[in-house]
């Protein structure tokens, strides 16, 4: 309620050097929330944690340039932001200190105050090195990045990114660029309720090297010679098929479900299905909506098939051409009747169709929200109606939620946007569904790009005010088949789960229906507030 805010006094520490644009951000959206008392800044030695040695003096030169970068650019003075000059009185007494330099809190801050800091697992603040820099320059996959209270030694806000391979800088902009609104949201939370939501204790992880100047040297060297790109969406898109298990979804909790698939037939040469999700037509019949795409062109379209007993195919039905980034055909009942999920990027919109009387094509029914969400999920929970989905640039690791009394809305965005940010169980991976009174949300393992996986994420609270989950059983696909490689979409109809599978290139296509064997293990992601 508006009357259960307090005033909380913040100060901020700062360091001897100029600022950088995403520590200017940070600033400006902390000192903006509505009972926030700035009371100004404390001036710390600069960097304290910075490696020194000679042997990596490259790194931090590189680091310090940050040539290309957006967050990591020096900022220069804006109207909207406090001076640094404006020195916080001796007898202040903050309820919270924000480090934004390589400084540790000393002990006497720490038993006075609550001392937040931004820092990676192993510790080093973004001051020493920016989040993603040394990911992408020593070959790790995911950038952990975490806001702590050091006086509590709790992780605030936790962060599991994708790390930009050969490219740290386009990493680390990604990374602080989402983490800057981390102060303000749990400020936010401290000024409404009194507390902030630990979302686990702090992350920990060995330390991750430092390159040295020898391999700085040489990927300076690579760069000039070559521009590597960001990784695509979706790799091997004609390598995807879509099938069938003939089980209910809740199945997959178990410890040892059956994974006996029944791929579809291949798609023709060149040409690939994914993301299946269906819907009974008026005759009763299962009708599958899908991605079709087309290899050699990158196009992609919205089909629609009818999987037969015999598991013989007719020649599928083009329902609408779309946007490659955008295929994702989330099919949601609206009164009895299959609707549709389309976003249009050019237009920056995510939209409502129904699925006509004729079924061979998509009528638009409204505009839902006016931004462009990856994989769009609608669903009904709690009495309120819930549309899902991720964004650019994060489009597989920051989760945002919205919430509206109907299935049209009017959709407003939930306090905590984006309520989660991790490459592990974030982005939408099919239908939520309800078992033994818990609600389950398939989420895209994105890890791992060239084998993806999907977890069963369990949504412990659903409120426009707060969101949690816990991951649950980990999918990696379908082992030993001939699409076994990863999958991406599970999709509910009632006695049966569609899901579609990346081919797996030892396998032929007479085994494609061989029973799946286990598969290697993958780290689980952690729980999520």
């Amino acid at each position: 309620m508006p009357g259960d805010r307090r005033t909380v006094k913040l100060a901020i520490a700062v360091g001897s050097t100029p600022m950088r644009k995403w520590e200017q951000l940070v600033i400006t959206h902390a000192t903006g929330i509505e009972g926030i008392d700035f009371v100004g800044y404390v001036h710390e030695q600069d960097g304290a944690q910075r490696a020194t040695s000679f042997g990596n003096m490259l790194f931090h030169r590189y680091v310090q340039a940050a040539k290309g970068s957006h967050m990591l650019a020096l900022e220069t003075k804006t109207e909207d932001a406090a001076e640094p000059d404006e020195r916080m009185p001796d007898d202040a007494h903050p309820d919270v200190m924000l480090f934004l330099c390589g400084s540790a809190p000393n002990e006497t801050q720490l038993r006075t105050t609550a001392c937040w800091c931004f820092q990676g697992p192993d510790g080093v603040s973004p001051t020493t090195a920016p989040p993603g820099t040394r990911e992408a320059l020593t070959d790790r996959s995911i950038t952990h990045f975490q806001l702590v209270d050091r006086s509590s030694s709790i992780s605030l806000r936790t962060g599991s990114f994708p790390t930009h391979p050969g490219l740290p800088i386009l990493t680390a902009d990604h990374v602080l660029e989402h983490a800057a609104n981390w102060p303000a949201l749990a400020l936010n939370e401290l000024v409404r309720h009194g507390s902030v939501h630990a979302s686990e204790k702090t992350v920990r992880s060995s330390g991750i090297p430092v390159p040295g100047n020898l391999y700085m040297g040489l990927h300076h060297l690579a760069r000039m010679l070559t521009r590597t790109a960001p990784s695509a969406d979706l790799h091997h898109a004609a390598d995807w098929n879509i099938g069938m298990l003939h089980q209910p979804i809740h199945v997959l909790l178990e410890e040892e479900p059956s994974m006996n698939v029944r791929w579809f037939p291949p798609p023709s040469n060149g040409k690939g299905r994914m993301e299946p999700f269906g819907y009974r037509a008026a005759d009763g019949e299962l009708n599958v909506l899908y991605r079709k795409i087309d290899g050699a062109t990158g196009r992609s379209s919205i089909a629609r098939l009818r999987p037969k007993s015999d598991n013989i195919l007719k020649r599928s039905r083009t329902m609408m051409e779309v946007e490659p980034d955008h295929a994702y055909p989330y099919v949601v009942l609206v009164k009895g009747e299959p609707h549709l999920l389309r976003t249009v990027q050019s237009e920056g919109t995510t939209d409502l169709y129904r699925v006509n009387d004729a079924n061979d094509g998509l009528d638009p029914v409204a505009v839902l929200v006016n931004v462009a969400l990856h994989s769009p999920s609608l669903f009904e929970h709690d009495g309120r109606w819930w549309l899902l989905g991720t964004q650019d640039p994060l489009r597989d690791a920051a989760l945002f939620v919205y919430h509206g009394p109907s299935p049209t809305g009017p959709f407003v965005p939930h306090a905590l946007n984006p309520v989660k940010c991790d490459v592990r169980s974030a982005r939408p991976a099919g239908t939520p569904f309800v078992h033994a009174g818990e609600l389950w949300r398939p989420a895209l393992d994105a890890s791992a790009p060239s084998h993806p996986a999907i977890v069963l994420n369990k949504v412990t609270t659903l409120s426009p005010d707060d969101f949690m989950e816990e991951p649950g059983r980990i999918l990696e696909g379908f082992a030993s088949t001939a699409y076994g490689r990863g999958m991406r979409t599970l999709c509910a109809m009632g006695e049966v789960t569609l899901v579609d599978g990346l081919r797996s290139p030892v396998l032929s296509g007479s085994k494609a229906n061989a029973k799946s064997g286990k598969h290697r293990k993958r780290s689980k992601p952690s729980s999520e507030g």
